[in-house]
């Protein structure tokens, strides 16, 4: 499969990105199956192309695992953005690139922004090469963003990250007791998540224990993982698993996986 190696987050860009990871396929590997897990979060990705030409693009939340065949060379980087940070790059609400993959120009208002006009010179570059002056100048921006946050949207922010850790904590609550728990609605906190997170918070926490489980599965027995991973029991997390990554955990560790399909970017 594609390999993904961790990257240090810069000092900068840690109150926007959780994680960063440059996913590449060696030329001695020849075409590889890549897996992309579901994920509540947006990427911001440096895609680069067969050509070398590399461009910015959003991926938005991902509620069900891709299969895809992918051919070797430097591929991406890729960087997760924290929860409800990614409202403030895009025009309209998360929901709208949910299962999506979109072109990035900076952002509300970017491309009359004279820091953005690194963003256009990326394009025909090869984005392996630029990446350190690209990530510092985004630093920057997304550093002039947060300047301009409103107090409402920090507000949602705040919202959002809280109930994250509720929802995707060992003991997750329900969407009732994290509401009551945040002194808030149900009917606000499902408002918020699917305007600044893109999803409802109960599938957030459907996919967020997936990748819990993700994360442990062939390390200890399923029935073991699904008590750790908050299910009622095995069948349960056999049920979610295989409603958002297509097949069951026991195929997933077999190798038995859903047909997957040549993608030649």
């Amino acid at each position: 499969m594609q390999l993904e190696n961790e990257m240090v987050v810069p000092r900068a860009l840690r109150p926007w990105i959780s994680t960063m990871s440059l996913a590449a396929i060696g030329e001695s590997q020849g075409e590889q199956l890549v897996v992309d897990e579901p994920d509540p979060a947006t990427t911001l990705t440096v895609r680069v192309d067969e050509d070398g030409r590399s461009e910015l693009v959003l991926m938005g939340p991902r509620t069900q695992a891709l299969y895809h065949f992918g051919r070797p060379g430097p591929r991406c980087i890729k960087m997760r953005i924290r929860h409800g940070r990614a409202k403030s790059l895009v025009n309209g609400p998360l929901h709208g690139i949910v299962d999506g993959l979109v072109p990035w120009n900076g952002g509300p208002g970017a491309l009359d922004d004279p820091q953005a006009g690194w963003l256009r010179r990326l394009r025909g570059h090869d984005g392996m090469a630029v990446a350190p002056a690209l990530i510092q100048q985004l630093g920057e921006v997304l550093k002039g963003r947060m300047a301009t946050e409103s107090d409402d949207d920090a507000a949602r922010h705040d919202l959002v990250v809280r109930a994250a850790k509720i929802l995707g904590g060992a003991d997750a609550e329900s969407i009732q007791n994290t509401a009551v728990r945040l002194n808030t609605s149900e009917r606000h906190l499902r408002t918020v998540f699917a305007d600044v997170v893109g999803m409802s918070p109960k599938r957030f926490s459907r996919i967020d224990r997936v990748r819990r489980v993700l994360r442990h599965i062939g390390e200890k027995d399923l029935a073991h993982l699904a008590v750790e991973a908050g299910y009622y029991d095995q069948s349960h997390m056999t049920a979610e698993f295989r409603r958002v990554m297509g097949v069951t955990p026991a195929a997933y560790l077999a190798g038995r996986l859903p047909a997957a399909a040549t993608c030649g970017s």
